[in-house]
């Protein structure tokens, strides 16, 4: 009786989804959840994201800072895992800043705490917030720690602007 209330609870929201790009984020949603297969969701990610203009714009932006700054990312999760991954090829990154950092990996990047990162950064550096849901208490750790608004790319915010991609 209860699996058939979930299916029927399922199958109502789906039904409720506006477009087909909403339907197939859900059904994708629902497949990570049961499998727990994290390659379901970064494809998705990929899919959504990467064909954006905002996603065009926000590379052309790192780009820049990473002429005359030594790059670190903010939050060693999945978006800074897809955020390395997008742009290992343009970024030279130095290293990634996590509030967790212990079993979290980007590509053998150097996972540090916000107090070890401050310790041992340049007056060079610029750090990428990765996160979109903890954009604002991440940025402000930044600001508390005395970083600057100009060494402080929001990585997050350049995120939020389709919110059918709030997969996690």
């Amino acid at each position: 009786m209860q699996k058939k209330i979930m299916k029927e609870s399922f199958q109502d929201i789906y039904k409720r989804m506006g477009d087909a790009q909403s339907r197939r984020i859900y059904s994708e949603r629902l497949n990570y959840s049961i499998t727990s297969d994290r390659g379901i969701l970064e494809k998705m990610i990929d899919e959504v994201v990467r064909s954006r203009r905002e996603w065009q714009f926000f590379l052309k932006l790192l780009q820049r800072k990473a002429l005359s700054a030594s790059m670190y990312i903010f939050g060693a999760g999945i978006w800074g895992n897809i955020l390395f991954r997008e742009t290992e090829n343009l970024i030279a990154w130095q290293g990634a800043i996590d509030n967790q950092p212990d079993g979290k990996n980007i590509a053998g990047l150097t996972i540090m705490t916000l107090e070890e990162f401050l310790k041992s950064s340049n007056e060079n550096a610029v750090i990428v917030i990765s996160s979109y849901k903890n954009e604002h208490s991440m940025l402000s750790q930044l600001k508390e720690a005395g970083i600057s608004s100009d060494k402080i790319v929001n990585g997050g915010h350049n995120l939020q602007f389709d919110r059918r991609s709030d997969l996690f």
